[in-house]
C-alpha cells in the first residue's frame, strides 16, 4: 500500500483550520516524508519522538552560544516543525491515532518549547553576560503561549459552532476531567495522568467558558472562518519559523522584534476584527 499525490488533500487540513506557517511550508514537506515511510511500520508517535529528539539537540545547540551552533539550532528547529506535522498526516492517512495522540503532540510541544527558549536563554547569558537581552527570551516565550492558547480557543470554537455545539468544548474539558479523576483512581498509567494533567492546566490559559458569549449558530461559522488564519498567522509555528531563521541567518532580533512587538500588534488588530465581526451575531441581537 502507498499514500499518493492525489491523497493530499485528504490528508491535510484545509488553509483556515491550519496555522500559516504549517500549511504552506511544513504540511507539504511532512506529506512527503510520509508518503516516503508510508510502507514502513510506523504511527504518528514514531514522528513526535522524533520531531522531539530534533528539539533536544536544538536546546543542545542553543546553549553553546556560537554562531555555529545558533545556526544548527536553527535548523533542527525547523526540523521539529516537519515531524511535528507528520504526525496527524499519519493518523489521517493509516487511522492508527491513539486516545491521547493529540495530548502527546502537546507534551512534545511543551518540551520542545522549554528546549527551545532554555537553551536560547542560556546560549545568549554566555556572551551577553549581564545585559537585560537575554531575558527578552521568556517574554516571547510567554507571548508564543499566549498566542496559541488565543488561537486554539478561536480555533476550537468555531469548530463547535461548525457541529452545532457551541458549548464543545465545555464538554469536552468537564470529560477529560471525569477521565483523569477515574485514570487517578486506579495505580500505574503514569504518563497517560500526566498527559491528561497538562491538558486541564493548558485549557486554564484560555478563556473561561462561563464567561463567553453565545451566538448565532447559523452566521458564527460563516463569519469567523475568514479570521482564523489571522490568529494562526501569529501562533506556534509561525514563531518558530521566524526564530529557526533568525538563527540560522545569525540575528536573533528579528525574532524578539516579532515575538515582543510586531505579534502584538498583529494581535491587537486581529482582536478588533474578531470583536467587530462577533458582535453583529451575538445571539438575541
Amino acid at each position: 500500500m502507498s499514500l499518493s499525490l492525489k491523497d493530499y488533500n485528504k490528508h491535510v487540513r484545509e488553509f483556515s483550520l491550519e496555522e500559516p506557517c504549517d500549511f504552506l511550508i511544513y504540511r507539504p514537506i511532512a506529506f512527503f516524508i510520509v508518503k516516503s515511510t508510508y510502507s514502513l511500520p510506523l504511527n504518528p508517535n514514531h514522528f513526535s519522538v522524533g520531531a522531539l529528539i530534533f528539539s533536544i539537540f536544538a536546546g543542545i545547540q542553543l546553549q553553546k552560544g556560537t554562531p555555529q551552533s545558533f545556526m544548527w539550532a536553527g535548523i533542527c528547529i525547523f526540523l521539529f516543525s516537519t515531524f511535528d506535522c507528520c504526525d496527524g498526516i499519519v493518523a489521517r492517512a493509516k487511522k492508527n491515532g491513539s486516545k491521547y495522540g493529540t495530548f502527546i503532540d502537546m507534551f512534545v510541544d511543551l518540551i520542545s518549547n522549554i528546549c527551545f527558549y532554555l537553551g536560547l536563554f542560556l546560549g545568549l547569558k554566555k556572551n551577553l553576560g549581564d545585559s537585560l537581552i537575554p531575558y527578552l527570551t521568556w517574554l516571547s516565550a510567554f507571548f508564543i503561549l499566549l498566542h496559541a492558547s488565543l488561537y486554539h480557543f478561536y480555533k476550537k470554537q468555531y469548530l463547535c459552532y461548525l457541529d452545532k455545539n457551541p458549548d464543545g468544548r465545555k464538554i469536552e474539558i468537564e470529560n477529560y476531567r471525569k477521565d483523569y479523576e477515574k485514570l487517578n483512581q486506579k495505580p500505574g498509567h503514569f504518563f497517560e495522568k500526566m498527559l491528561l494533567k497538562l491538558f486541564l492546566i493548558y485549557s486554564k490559559f484560555q478563556k473561561k467558558s462561563e464567561n463567553i458569549i453565545r451566538y448565532k449558530m447559523d452566521l458564527y461559522p460563516l463569519k469567523n472562518k475568514p479570521l482564523l488564519p489571522f490568529w494562526g498567522a501569529i501562533a506556534g509555528s509561525t514563531h518558530l519559523t521566524v526564530l529557526a531563521f533568525s538563527l540560522i541567518f545569525g540575528n536573533i532580533f528579528c525574532y524578539f522584534y516579532f515575538a515582543i512587538f510586531f505579534s502584538n500588534i498583529w494581535m491587537a488588530i486581529a482582536y478588533l476584527i474578531q470583536k467587530n465581526t462577533n458582535t453583529s451575531i451575538i445571539e438575541g441581537y
